[in-house]
């Protein structure tokens, strides 16, 4: 028999879903968000912060990797899918990670912050 408790994730999901029902008592809801984001389509990122974004993606690609293969050695599971390095990747598998980091950057250097 099987016995379930509880977890963090589910609790946090579950006052996910009470902050959607006060937005929902509010006529606030899913129908009234309208998503604006800036359009850095037309931006380019300066030479140095092009490389940190490879860097940033890089670093993404790691930190998922971890978390998954954490999240399988805790429940005990195969891994259903092989963990891959970062060199290894194809550039299509990196393009996710990278548009992530670039445009994290693109919305810093919008609003004048630089990084180095």
């Amino acid at each position: 028999m099987f016995e379930f408790q509880e977890s963090s994730e589910s609790s946090h999901t579950n006052s996910r879903f009470e902050n959607l029902r006060k937005y929902q008592d509010l006529n606030y809801g899913v129908e009234n968000f309208n998503p604006r984001p800036f359009d850095l389509s037309t931006m380019t990122l300066e030479k140095d912060m092009t490389a940190a974004a490879e860097k940033m993606a890089e670093h993404s690609h790691n930190v998922w990797a971890k978390k998954v293969f954490n999240d399988l050695a805790t429940k005990g599971g195969n891994m259903p899918i092989p963990l891959v390095p970062w060199d290894l990747l194809t550039d299509f598998e990196r393009r996710k990670d990278r548009f992530r980091a670039a445009e994290i950057l693109k919305f810093l250097q919008y609003h004048g912050y630089r990084v180095c």
